[in-house]
C-alpha cells in the first residue's frame, strides 16, 4: 500500500493488526494483551514513510510502504509484520515468505 493513501487519516487514531505485543523490560515476558489506539503523526509521501504513536504508551513506530497491507475504513491498519514494545523501544519484524498479511 502506498503511504500517500493514508493522507486522509493524518492525526487520526487507528488500531493495528496484528496487535502490538508489549514485553516486560526485565523478564522479556509478554504483558497482558491490550488493543491500544495508534495515531498517525507523520507522513512523508515522497519517501513513502509514516510514523504512528501509541496513544497509551507513547511508543513510536516508523513504517514504510512495504510494511502496510491496507487501511480499512473502520480505522484498522493491517501490517506485514509484528510490532513488539519493550521499555522505550519498538521493533517491527516483517513477515518472511508467505507469513500472515
Amino acid at each position: 500500500m502506498k503511504v500517500s493513501e493514508m493522507r486522509k487519516s493524518y492525526m487520526q487514531t487507528m488500531k493495528i493488526r496484528p496487535k502490538a505485543v508489549e514485553l516486560d523490560r526485565p523478564t522479556r515476558q509478554p504483558l497482558p494483551e491490550r488493543d491500544d489506539d495508534w495515531r498517525l503523526t507523520f507522513l512523508d509521501e515522497a519517501n513513502g514513510t509514516m510514523r504512528l504513536q501509541n496513544t497509551f504508551t507513547r511508543h513510536i513506530l516508523d513504517l514504510c510502504n512495504d510494511d502496510v497491507v491496507s487501511f480499512r475504513s473502520r480505522g484498522v491498519l493491517f501490517l506485514r509484520g509484528n510490532t513488539t514494545m519493550c521499555g522505550d523501544e519498538v521493533q517491527f519484524e516483517p513477515f518472511h515468505g508467505s507469513g500472515p498479511a
